[in-house]
């Protein structure tokens, strides 16, 4: 992982708030082996590497609901999603893209962990994706 923390103290905060069986449920979903005893930076971060893999070859379920946190990424974060996503690097775009791979995850499971955590951790996977770009 990079040496710049990935999550802000609000984000782990928001996070470290979760029940531990929502983590360790999504945990799995991401197939990520946990620990008996979980550090949250290190389990998030883990799981940041595993969206990030998945966005690239499923896609992201964005909706609609998070293009206020779209519109907040900076040019550089909003245009690494997209490239995980495979879409042009504009809100309309992901959130296109993001019905798609939404109405696939209802499909699969109707209450994705990853559909349902997703909101909380796009802010840190789009400066993730955007880190990706730099290297």
């Amino acid at each position: 992982m990079p040496d710049r923390p990935l999550f802000t103290p609000e984000e782990l905060d928001r996070l470290g708030r979760l029940p531990e069986t929502d983590l360790v449920e999504f945990a799995v979903e991401l197939d990520i082996a946990v620990p008996e005893t979980i550090d949250l930076v290190e389990l998030m971060e883990a799981a940041l590497v595993e969206l990030a893999n998945r966005a690239r070859s499923e896609g992201l379920p964005i909706s609609r609901y998070d293009e206020e946190d779209l519109h907040a990424l900076s040019p550089a974060e909003l245009a690494g999603l997209a490239e995980l996503c495979g879409t042009k690097p504009t809100v309309r775009a992901l959130l296109k893209a993001g019905a798609r791979t939404w109405r696939a995850h209802r499909k699969r499971r109707r209450s994705s962990p990853i559909a349902m955590m997703l909101p909380m951790l796009l802010p840190a996977l789009a400066r993730y994706a955007a880190r990706l770009r730099e290297e």
